[in-house]
């Protein structure tokens, strides 16, 4: 990040960090990317899980160890996923988001 800042600033333009690299390591944050990874590989359990016991999903382990399903998850991802190859990330994740309440659910997480 230092090598963009530096050009950044050679040119004058002024920057400003919130963050940095520990952006991605928030929970919300890795939560989105791992749902992206999802529609990319949606037979992948792992990503499954993960994004099924995240905020977007809120199951337990528990209901993931007794092989509960989320309907409603997969009827929000189901068109992201047969459209992906044609879909940019922006836009899967604010229909997403919106339709997850997910931003109502992190707000409220702060």
């Amino acid at each position: 990040m230092g090598l963009y800042i530096d050009a950044l600033e050679a040119h004058n333009i002024p920057v400003y960090v919130i963050q940095g690299t520990y952006f991605y390591k928030k929970n919300e944050v890795s939560d989105l990317i791992a749902l992206l990874e999802l529609i990319v590989h949606p037979d992948d359990p792992l990503l499954r899980a993960i994004v099924l016991s995240s905020s977007l999903a809120g199951q337990t382990f528990k209901d993931l160890l007794e092989g509960r399903k989320s309907e409603q998850l997969d009827a929000i991802l189901k068109p992201w996923i047969d459209m992906r190859d044609r879909s940019t990330a922006a836009e899967i994740l604010e229909d997403i988001i919106r339709k997850t309440n997910f931003d109502v659910v992190m707000d409220g997480a702060a």
